[in-house]
């Protein structure tokens, strides 16, 4: 495809500006005066972040311009650096030389701004754990309602918010010094179940002088650890003297409360509009308080004046902050005030608890204007584009790597504040002093559609390989029809179940694991004891085989596992581990398990990551093979000396997810656009799109962001659906209800369903995962490897739980998918409709019909084709019956029987 050329003809100096048609350029320091509807904000044309903090800006720097032909080129020169930009066309290349700092950042345009009011939509990839991607509106960028906040932000209180209540501040301890053994006193026994807290361990680092401390129930020679301060009153200020296991600390909580007697019974959680999730070093989530407290009379304080009016009154018990060292301060009011409330509640018999952190260190206060902004990856893509009643514009990377070959990572932020609307881009670089770098090259793309430049975006970027290209033609017909069921259960139970599955079956397990789920890594194999031998892996793979199905083993070569370490672990040492900028190990945590990142470039890793391929391509031969994680890491600074430069971990994980798929098709949690090639399918997105199970951890899209601002664009599958497979996450999301499965067609995903291999036994299982793998077969394989076509989300608004309509088409299916109230879906494609109920596939000669219902009811269901009037169905085991079709639609007398897949052959005329 030709790209237009922006810089088609260099009209020199009019007046105050260079004017090269249709973009207007500042000559003194080449900031965007127009870019359609974008132009530059007040850092001007770029800006760039140095390793110490400080900020260098265009706008700041002596500028000279000149012209070569067609290309533009700024040299701008300050005492920290020199930055060259070149414009030529549509694209802008940056060159950074610092001089004395070392440069992390390079925003290249830096900071554009437009105007709110000309948004039609502004169309953006999002992070997979939040959705596919969005589609914004201009109320995105206008200020919010005040009484729905766009977020909150803390601003610094310091010790005095703890003094003006307690009279002094906290005692304080290192951050980072280990847990100390903390122990039940005397009292505490009389509050608290003491065998629930035998050895344990905290970071005692925050502790209230002892004196203060009315009640110490949990006591370490660090200071007390959990108090409480009754203010010369009848209550008391509960907290935490530092940190500790979550469930450790709603132990401690709930043992209190139950205790607590009094007049006042009900309990209030502070659990704000758009609030933070988690708050600075709080023993706990929002959710996971509201998940402890739900045995009591709960009541959820959304609002910070609802928090303060509870304090003021008298109706409360107990009202819990869970935002560790954040405060809720409404408009108008101060600290000081809130704090006062708080202090008049707790002597007047109010329980105040506080669950870590240095309590009131920051007010929290609510934010009038919506932000989005993500590292890329995990990121999507590094895409934007505005459409406006001015125009429209795309604002991509044109290369993924650098000249160094390594690929550079990033972020896109974009928002509203009081100037309007903004959006921004920016590489995340390491640039020494005295060194030069050159970044990839940048596009502004104006006057196409989102689908017309994020066509150009792939093909530059060279997202190209379709998931036909990927596999061997047997495979790619075999594994667009299976459903992918994540099979529990140990060897045994998954060998005698098997022949329950329908064929084919993509088989997907993680119970066989050496050292249990997220332990040992990367030693994957042999199989744990409780799974079963070698031998028995072995034959259920073999057997697998043999009944048609397809297998997926669960791996994770993304980080390694501690406590314990596996013998890799042990014999390879810290060595391969990622180094941070500040010298340290990453440690990660999963629940109960931890361990640390590694580099992907040390021979130690790659060896380790090459033997688990080799396992199951030789001596557990699998058909495809899951890699965890690979999809979801967001990038990190690596200092190892095995990483080829600092910014190089993206880098390695696409190197090492491109070697494993050279000899095993590979599948991965979530998905970017830097692994599409390497990968034939992406498990993930929906967790905050599709209603059901969802991790703690993870709020709704529409509660993060209200729908009247916001409509879903398939950005991922714009990108991706005819490259991979897209399922939902093949650990924790899965189609269980009619709702689910309208939001999984509507979205162009493929069928997925956990079950243990004993629960198949049952009917329900067994007969629903049947109508999932005649969905996949019928609809799903018609759409697997297949583009987008056509795309539109309405949203609902009636009620929280109307999520609206999706009208789409992906290659030859069209699908309308209800997403609240009487939900539901109806597909077509040539010689193929289904509905909530039922799938036909057929002409107008014969139709093969599948009911998924109760029997002994009526069904009536759409022919792919309208027969004449007389037709004759037939159901398995049972005799013929003459009916009448009635504009294509026959209804069906089901056999007397449970809720089942029945199915019936339709023929037309006698």
């Amino acid at each position: 495809m030709k790209l237009p050329t922006i810089f088609c003809l260099y009209l020199g100096l009019l007046g105050s500006v260079l004017v090269a048609e249709p973009i207007t350029l500042d000559p003194a320091n080449g900031a965007i005066v127009r870019a359609s509807a974008f132009h530059s904000g007040e850092d001007g044309l770029w800006r760039i972040k140095f390793r110490d903090g400080s900020i260098l800006r265009a706008a700041e720097c002596q500028c000279e311009s000149e012209r070569t032909g067609e290309t533009l080129s700024f040299r701008f020169r300050a005492p920290d650096a020199t930055v060259l930009v070149t414009v030529n066309g549509s694209d802008l290349v940056g060159q950074v030389t610092p001089t004395q700092k070392t440069v992390l950042a390079f925003a290249l345009p830096a900071t554009l701004r437009f105007d709110p009011a000309t948004v039609r939509r502004f169309i953006s990839p999002l992070h997979p754990h939040l959705g596919v991607g969005a589609a914004f509106n201009r109320a995105f960028f206008e200020p919010q309602p005040p009484d729905r906040p766009s977020g909150w932000q803390p601003k610094k209180i310091g010790p005095d918010g703890c003094r003006r209540l307690l009279g002094v501040g906290l005692e304080m301890r290192d951050l980072d010094a280990p847990p100390v053994p903390v122990q039940v006193t005397t009292e505490g026994r009389e509050w608290l179940r003491a065998d629930r807290f035998a050895n344990l361990k905290a970071k005692v680092n925050r502790t209230v002088p002892r004196r203060l401390a009315d009640l110490v129930l949990l006591d370490s020679t660090n200071g007390p650890f959990f108090t409480a301060s009754r203010l010369g009153g009848t209550g008391a200020l509960w907290r935490f003297g530092g940190e500790c296991d979550e469930r450790v600390a709603a132990e401690a909580v709930v043992s209190v409360l139950r205790k607590l007697g009094g007049t006042r019974r009900r309990v209030a959680l502070v659990s704000l509009t758009n609030g933070p999730e988690h708050g600075a070093l709080a023993n706990g989530s929002v959710s996971f308080w509201r998940k402890q407290l739900a045995a009591f009379p709960l009541t959820e304080l959304r609002r910070a004046e609802e928090m303060v009016a509870a304090a003021r009154s008298d109706e409360f018990l107990t009202i819990l902050n869970p935002y560790g060292e954040w405060l809720p301060v409404p408009v108008g009011s101060t600290p000081e005030a809130t704090l006062d409330a708080i202090g008049s509640y707790i002597r007047r018999g109010g329980n105040w608890f506080e669950v870590g952190g240095y309590p009131f260190f920051a007010a929290l206060q609510p934010e009038k204007y919506l932000r989005y902004e993500h590292k890329y990856p995990p990121l999507f893509s590094d895409f934007m584009h505005l459409d406006s009643t001015v125009g429209a514009v795309s604002l991509y990377r044109v290369r993924p790597r650098d000249e160094t070959g390594i690929f550079v990572p990033g972020w896109l932020a974009f928002g509203g504040d009081e100037r309007g609307g903004w959006c921004e881009r920016v590489f995340e670089t390491f640039v020494e002093p005295g060194k030069t770098w050159t970044a990839p090259p940048v596009r502004l793309a104006l006057g196409r559609s989102a689908e017309e430049s994020l066509r150009d975006y792939l093909k530059s970027n060279g997202i190209t390989r379709t998931l036909r290209e990927k596999l061997p033609s047997g495979l790619f017909a075999k594994l667009r029809r299976a459903v992918l069921v994540k099979y529990d259960g140990n060897a045994r139970e998954k060998l005698a179940a098997l022949a329950e599955l329908p064929v084919p079956t993509l088989i997907h397990w993680s119970d066989y694991l050496k050292g249990g789920f997220d332990k040992e890594y990367p030693d994957h194999l042999p199989p744990h004891p409780s799974f079963g031998t070698a031998e028995e892996l072995g034959e259920f793979l073999r057997r697998a085989r043999e009944l048609g199905h397809l297998t997926m083993p669960y791996t994770n070569p993304t980080w390694w596992c501690d406590h314990p370490r596996g013998p890799t672990f042990l014999a390879a040492g810290e060595a391969p581990l990622l180094r941070t900028l500040e010298g340290r190990l990453n440690h990660e945590r999963y629940g109960a398990n931890d361990g640390w990142t590694t580099t992907f470039w040390h021979p130690a890793v790659r060896a380790a990551n090459a033997t688990t391929v080799r396992l199951f391509c030789k001596v557990y031969p699998v058909d495809l093979l899951l890699q965890d994680q690979n999809g979801a890491r967001q990038w990190h600074y690596d200092l190892n000396p095995a990483s080829p430069t600092p910014y190089a971990y993206s880098a390695g994980l696409i190197a090492a997810a491109e070697e494993a798929a050279r000899a095993k098709p590979l599948s991965t949690e979530d998905g970017w656009d830097g692994v599409v090639n390497a990968h034939v399918q992406f498990c993930g997105f929906t967790f905050a799109l599709v209603p059901g199970r969802r991790p703690e951890w993870v709020r709704e899209m529409k509660t993060v962001y209200h729908p009247s601002t916001w409509e879903l664009y398939p950005f991922a599958q714009r990108v991706a659906h005819d490259k991979v497979l897209f399922c939902h996450h093949d650990l924790g999301k899965f189609v269980t209800d009619e709702r689910e499965l309208s939001w999984t067609l509507g979205l162009g995903f493929n069928m997925s369903y956990r079950v243990a291999a004993r629960a198949l036994s049952e009917p329900k299982h067994r007969e629903w995962l049947r109508w999932l793998d005649r969905i996949q077969k019928s609809v799903c394989a018609r759409y697997a490897g297949e583009p987008v076509v056509s795309f539109e989300h309405q949203q609902g608004g009636e009620t929280p739980d109307d999520d609206g309509l999706i009208r789409a088409r992906y290659g030859p299916v069209t699908v309308t998918a209800r997403l609240g109230g009487d939900y539901g879906f109806r597909a077509t494609a040539p010689g193929m409709v289904a509905g909530p109920q039922f799938v036909a596939e057929g002409d107008a000669r014969r139709a093969e019909v599948w009911v998924y219902a109760e029997g002994g009811g009526e069904c009536a269901v759409e022919l792919p084709e309208e027969m004449t009037d007389t037709v004759s169905a037939r159901f398995d085991g049972e005799s013929s019956v003459w009916l009448k079709a009635d504009g294509g639609v026959v209804r069906l007398r089901l056999p007397a029987g449970p809720k089942k897949l029945w199915h019936a052959v339709v023929i037309a005329g006698r």
